[in-house]
């Protein structure tokens, strides 16, 4: 029968109470006793040392990694770190229930030394993966502001879809959060908001460049129309207005040399020629000034009206629905204009030009019933216009 330490302990002090009731070998026994237990202890001191200061050591390396390790960066290490120490911790309880003259912590301070070390280990690839992931979302951040700053400039006035308009907005919601959180040395948290906007801003952003780049294609064209009207101006020795839709610009040319170039506003549809009535689009073209507006004319302070839809109008309206591109019924639409009441900052006509009421006296002044107006997508090509930016 296996005695357990209370048991070995009782029969130790019977045998002493017994020993000592002698007297003659009282001091004896007591000195007998004090060598052994001074040896016993020396022994066992030598034989297995107590685990405690391998188990702080380990504890210490795993609460520094894992105060450090909040975005996970060593974790399978950080894991089997923790499960040694906790091998260790068990196994040194199991010991210290035995006799203390049987007790081994051999084992126990193995597997706190191998937790120790691979905890140590853990704060090191922590840190050297935060500074990576530091390098690497503070790159990203810069690319993403770079990107919507590009983006703003470029293509201020690109008209969105409801949805779209949404999308940018959470992307850019997104990307604020996750600068807050960089500025918070939460990379991770940012990696995972800038992973989140991106994919909202570029798929927007996208859209609208090669919205632009299409568009752009009737470059030569457009440049065709400006190249003739100024001609004119100038053999002729008139005025004539060229209307950037792109750039936002109402340009005032007499006699072949531009004088003066106005800020304006289209309508919100501005991106392509007009079709039909009603689909908020700037018509593109040459066009000539038929009716001049004032007073109780127009709603618009002054106004310039144009010959919309020409001849070219006509034809292209024509055989738009004969080839099904626009409804059976649709009507062509009309009173096309440049007026006043300019200066709000956006767009917001249903297809004509407006112009600031102080810039609008200044055009009206300068241009009489049979003026041309060449009305274009942009003065510039589209790889011009995007570097130049």
């Amino acid at each position: 029968m296996r005695f357990s330490q209370q048991r070995w302990m009782l029969l130790g002090k019977l045998i002493f109470q017994h020993l000592m009731s002698n007297p003659p070998l009282k001091w004896s026994i007591t000195i007998l006793v004090m060598l052994l237990t001074a040896t016993v202890i020396i022994l066992y001191l030598i034989k297995s040392p107590s685990p405690e200061e391998q188990l702080g050591l380990a504890r210490q390396n795993i609460t520094t990694a894992l105060k450090a390790n909040s975005g996970q960066y060593a974790q399978s290490s950080l894991d089997e770190a923790t499960r040694l120490y906790d091998s260790a911790m068990t196994l040194w309880q199991l010991e210290n229930e035995r006799i203390f003259l049987f007790r081994n912590y051999d084992l126990t301070r193995s597997y706190a030394e191998r937790a120790g070390l691979l905890a140590e280990a853990s704060v090191k690839e922590i840190n050297a993966a935060q500074a990576k992931l530091k390098s690497e979302v503070s790159l990203q951040i810069s690319r993403m502001q770079d990107h919507l700053t590009a983006y703003q400039q470029r293509y201020p006035h690109i008209p969105l879809k409801a949805k779209q308009v949404s999308d940018l907005a959470l992307g850019k919601i997104l990307f604020d959060q996750a600068r807050s959180a960089f500025q918070k040395e939460n990379y991770p948290e940012s990696k995972r908001k800038l992973d989140s906007a991106s994919l909202l801003i570029y798929t927007v952003t996208t859209y609208a460049e090669h919205t632009i780049e299409n568009y752009m294609k009737a470059f030569p064209e457009w440049n065709q129309w400006v190249n003739t009207t100024i001609e004119e101006s100038r053999k002729q020795k008139k005025t004539c207005l060229v209307v950037d839709k792109y750039a936002r610009t109402c340009q005032v040319y007499k006699n072949g040399r531009l004088q003066k170039t106005y800020t304006s506003e289209l309508s919100s549809n501005w991106i392509g020629d007009k079709h039909h009535q009603g689909d908020k689009s700037t018509p593109e073209g040459i066009y000539r000034v038929v009716r001049k507006k004032a007073g109780t004319d127009t709603r618009y302070y002054k106004a310039l009206l144009l010959d919309y839809p020409n001849e070219a109008d006509k034809i292209r309206f024509a055989q738009n629905k004969k080839n099904g591109l626009i409804q059976p019924n649709a009507a062509i639409g009309g009173l096309i204009e440049v007026h006043g009441h300019g200066g709000k900052g956006t767009d917001w006509t249903d297809g004509c030009i407006a112009l600031h009421n102080d810039d609008m006296d200044a055009v009206y002044d300068q241009c009489p019933v049979g003026t041309s107006i060449v009305i274009v997508g942009s003065l510039v090509p589209f790889q011009t216009l995007i570097s130049s930016k």
